[in-house]
Parts: C-alpha cells; structure tokens; sequence
C-alpha cells in the first residue's frame, strides 16, 4: 500500500503535536495516551527510519532523517504522551548532564557533554537545511505556477488566432456564394 509523503515541520506544545507546510498550519492532535513505535521500513513504503503515533483514534506516520533522531522522537513523544510536564523534565536531563560534565570531568562526561553540542549543532543546522529546502520548493512552486499561466495565455491566443481564422474562411466561402447570387439576380 503506497502512502502519499509530504515534507512536514512538527512541533510539540505540552501534550499537542502540530505539523506544518512551511509557516501554514496543517494540523495537530493530541498524543495524551498515545503509543509509539519504530517501524521497519518494509511497513513504511520502505521509508528509511519510519516511526508510528498511535493515539487510539489515528495512526501518524513519520520518516525521520536517521535513526538517531528518529530514537529522540520516539523518546520525547512517548515522554509527552505520559505526562504534560515532559519539558521540564527534559530540561532537568539536560541540566544534570550539564552538571555531571562540569563538575566531574571525566572522559565520558566531557564526551556527553560534546555529543549534547554535536546535536544541537546538527539540529541548528537541520533546521537551516530544511528551511532552505522550504523556500527553493516555494520558489519552485511560484515558478511552475507561473509557467502554468504563461501557458494557459498562449494556449488561449492560439485559440483566439483560430477562432478568427475560421471566420475569415467562413466569410470568404460565403462572400463569393453572395456576389454569385446578387450577380445572377440582377442579371
């Protein structure tokens, strides 16, 4: 069963995950209660890294752009889906890794703490990527619409040109079939 894909921004507020086109609003819903699972890609219209949001009432599909973020969605919503407050969680994680790489530093703290930057890093430049991927696919869009309408105009002259053409031809059969009678008549 082949699925229609379509490149999505998603956020998540508290417990309500919205997707975006771009700017415009498409959607959201409310993952209270919900499950997730990685999927293979066999499931997933062979997508690399799919994952499952089953809220109960409906299934989200996503394909994330490599199995280390996919783990990270998976963690984070399933965090969300049990309880609002998965933020403020996350961000006590994120300060006691902060903490443990400053006040011990061993090797394994200063390499979390690096990989904590690596990902961030690669999250700003992500986000830098798929904005950029936005805005040519937006310019793409302008100009096939242009194209679009360039062609519906030229389409329309021709049909014009034609269309005056064929009453040219029409007056022309006609006129000489007049003259013949007018002529035969006053003859």
């Amino acid at each position: 069963m082949s699925r229609t894909w379509a490149l999505r921004t998603i956020r998540l507020s508290r417990q309500t995950l919205s997707y975006y086109d771009g700017n415009e609003l498409k959607g959201s819903v409310d993952i209270v209660g919900s499950t997730l699972r990685t999927m293979t890609p066999g499931e997933a219209d062979n997508k690399s890294f799919p994952f499952e949001i089953d809220t109960g009432s409906e299934k989200l599909l996503f394909n994330a752009s490599c199995a280390e973020t996919r783990s990270k969605c998976v963690e984070i919503f399933s965090l969300a889906a049990k309880t609002a407050a998965w933020d403020e969680i996350q961000a006590a994680q994120l300060k006691q890794i902060e903490k443990n790489s400053t006040a011990a530093s061993s090797p394994s703290s200063a390499a979390q703490a690096d990989e904590l930057e690596r990902l961030s890093n690669e999250r700003k430049h992500l986000e830098e990527k798929n904005q950029r991927l936005l805005d040519e696919r937006k310019a793409l869009e302008k100009e096939r619409m242009q194209v679009k309408q360039e062609k519906f105009e030229m389409e329309r002259k021709v049909m014009l040109e034609a269309k005056n053409k064929r009453e040219k031809v029409s007056f022309l059969y006609h006129l000489p079939s007049l003259s013949l009678i007018n002529c035969c008549y006053c003859a």
